[in-house]
């Protein structure tokens, strides 16, 4: 009996050996089939001198497609103390044609692109291709537009993709285009199938959903300004693109509004001296330039009543469309006033509307990258 059970529990053993090695040999072909991508991720912030304090990257989310837009892995990274670039390296990556769908602080936003949630959503849309096209909704506007000082916790939204220039959406009534692949630097779908072992990398660009506004004020009088607020007219819009369209225009139903600053302290400027009051973020705006309701103004409410008169600083005139005058996501307008006898007037000639993509290092000019 005793060979009898030693015999069956020999049999048993090589069963379990028999087993573990084909799961061995299972996991080994499908290594050979995978390959490993290092992903570089830069909002070129250290190339840029003004770069301003939590503006870079907090939180990272990278989603793996396959060329059906099905999820191959969905990978997040938090706690990443507001660096400028950083590298993710995704394993198991398969040989094939893959695309990458990518989002940091997306908390600034109010959601999450966690797996579960893209699932429920697309039980709604229809799939990834169409939540690709989708807009952040920000109807209480609890999110944008905000203060320099009110972006600490989440920073700013950006997006990055490789492998989306085939997205095909056929202009409808409310305007809807392709996005803008140029801007995210996108080739297309990323071809794997013959990938050596080695690592391969491969540079994806982060894209801020926001434009920023700088605030520069002079005082020309013979007394001191002191500055409580900002106002700005009515382009502040409640709602952005995941990623940018092009050409350039807003999400369907956008609500447009104006908005006033309240400064976190009084801001004072002596006698010929300048001093930035303001800096903020908003979602990118297009206004039609033959509506008169809405206006890029602004005004300061200050201890001289005559700061409150609204001033356009940037005139709605002929663009690249004829149709509309945009402040678009990743762009700086950098507004000057002076504040004299008369009053405030807006520096037009010299309005810094930065257009420039981040890679164009031209001179200083180009800042928020």
């Amino acid at each position: 009996m005793k060979n009898l059970s030693d015999n069956i529990i020999l049999y048993i053993l090589l069963l379990l050996f028999a087993s573990c090695t084909e799961e061995l040999q299972l996991v080994s072909v499908e290594k050979n089939n995978t390959t490993t991508v290092n992903l570089r991720f830069s909002t070129r912030a250290t190339m840029d001198a003004d770069i301003e304090d939590n503006e870079g990257i907090k939180t990272l989310r990278v989603i793996l497609l396959d060329a059906n837009w099905n999820i191959l892995q969905n990978i997040y990274q938090s706690g990443l103390d507001n660096i400028p670039e950083t590298t993710v390296t995704l394993k198991n990556v398969p040989k094939q044609q893959v695309r990458f769908l990518v989002m940091a602080n997306e908390e600034s936003m109010g959601r999450s692109f966690d797996t579960s949630s893209l699932m429920q959503d697309m039980s709604q849309r229809g799939g990834l291709k169409e939540i690709f096209n989708r807009a952040w909704e920000d109807a209480s506007r609890s999110n944008f537009p905000k203060m320099a000082e009110e972006i600490e916790m989440y920073g700013l939204p950006m997006t990055g993709v490789k492998g989306a220039t085939d997205v095909q959406l056929e202009e409808d009534e409310n305007g809807h285009h392709d996005y803008n692949d140029k801007l995210y630097e996108d080739g297309g779908l990323v071809d794997l199938t013959n990938a050596s072992a080695l690592p391969q990398t491969i540079d994806i660009p982060l894209v801020r959903c926001v434009a920023k506004l700088v605030v520069n004020v002079t005082n020309k009088m013979d007394e001191n300004l002191e500055v409580s607020s900002v106002r700005f007219g009515r382009f502040f819009s409640n709602k952005t693109y995941y990623y940018a369209h092009n050409p350039f225009h807003m999400p369907y139903e956008t609500g447009i509004d104006y908005h006033i600053f309240e400064l976190p302290q009084e801001v004072t400027i002596t006698q010929n001296d300048k001093k930035t009051v303001f800096t903020g973020y908003i979602y990118p705006v297009s206004l039609p330039n033959d509506n008169n309701n809405y206006r890029y103004s602004i005004s300061l409410k200050s201890n001289i009543l005559s700061t409150s008169n609204y001033q356009v600083f940037l005139n709605k005139t002929s663009s690249l469309t004829g149709e509309t005058t945009e402040i678009g996501r990743n762009k700086k307008a950098i507004i000057n006033c002076t504040v004299d006898v008369d009053g405030l007037q807006v520096d037009l000639e010299n309005l810094n509307l930065v257009v420039q993509h981040w890679d164009d290092k031209t001179g200083m000019g180009i800042t928020f990258d």
